[in-house]
């Protein structure tokens, strides 16, 4: 009976310790031109430059990425799960544009990266 027990209670907490640390891990971050606009975690910034003087401008390589399928949807998800709303009348080819509280972001998919900028206000 007590080893059946000291089992259970170690079945309890190795379950609590999974938990916990499965819940503080999220796949996201914020992006270096606006912490507020999610990054997958596993994307690597790169240290391309826009020649635009008047854009604020980010680029991340992303395995997988391709710009005829457009931003995957578990992406497309966690943006909006973050309050960004896309703004389909912009949407030019593989370019998005996403608002949120008078911010705008533009968001181009290419093969195996993607951009972020904003305009210089």
């Amino acid at each position: 009976m007590r080893v059946i027990l000291t089992i259970f209670m170690s079945l309890l907490t190795l379950i609590d310790l999974t938990g916990c640390s499965l819940s503080s891990q999220d796949p996201f971050v914020g992006s270096a031109i606006d912490q507020d606009f999610p990054v997958p975690k596993e994307a690597i910034k790169t240290e391309h430059k826009s020649n635009n003087p008047n854009q604020i401008y980010v680029a991340y390589e992303l395995k997988g990425l391709n710009f005829e399928e457009g931003i995957p949807d578990y992406y497309h998800r966690e943006i909006e799960k973050w309050g960004w709303t896309e703004k389909n009348e912009a949407q030019l080819g593989a370019l998005y544009v996403f608002e949120k509280n008078n911010k705008t972001i533009h968001m181009t998919i290419h093969n195996g990266f993607f951009t972020l900028s904003f305009e210089k206000r």
